[in-house]
């Protein structure tokens, strides 16, 4: 997927959570555009960022055995 492609792919994913609100698609597009600028401008080969959402999420934790 390029560039392009993501960022109105998130623009019409935040648009249509927000109800489709009229007159507001350019908003949206910008808004998706500076987010998807942001996350390519510090991506470091794939490391996780600190305070990504990625470094913020906990592995799961094991469920406990049955008791016996």
């Amino acid at each position: 997927m390029t560039r392009e492609e993501r960022i109105r792919e998130l623009a019409d994913q935040m648009w249509v959570a927000a109800g489709r609100p009229d007159g507001q698609e350019k908003s949206y597009l910008k808004q998706a555009q500076d987010l998807v600028t942001g996350f390519d401008e510090n991506d470091e080969g794939g490391d996780m960022l600190e305070g990504s959402i990625e470094s913020s999420v906990a592995p799961p934790m094991p469920k406990p055995g049955k008791p016996s």
